[in-house]
């Protein structure tokens, strides 16, 4: 029941920010759209990892965080913008460990 509860509010939360994803928007409403959905369930997110942008270069501006933010206020979502939304929702904190490849 808990993973399945996690999956749901991860679910969610990429639904609820794609849904504010339009032109004039500002980036950061992106992350504070997964922010309060992974809130709502009492859960966190991870914030090292973010959505990132697609083009000459796979992992390229603009980086999306998955948390509320002031610092992407200004940055305003336009037509033709290609970014991902990665949300991570965690049970616990924000910290993650990463294993050596293979292990």
């Amino acid at each position: 029941v808990t993973a399945r509860r996690l999956v749901r509010a991860a679910r969610e939360s990429l639904l609820a920010a794609v849904s504010v994803c339009r032109p004039g928007n500002s980036l950061s409403s992106i992350g504070a759209a997964v922010h309060d959905v992974a809130d709502a369930y009492g859960y966190g997110t991870v914030r090292k990892y973010r959505g990132h942008g697609i083009g000459s270069e796979f992992h390229r501006a603009p980086f999306v965080k998955h948390y509320r933010n002031a610092e992407d206020d200004d940055v305003i979502l336009r037509p033709g913008m290609i970014f991902t939304i990665e949300p991570m929702i965690t049970e616990g904190t924000e910290e993650c460990t990463e294993w050596e490849a293979g292990g």
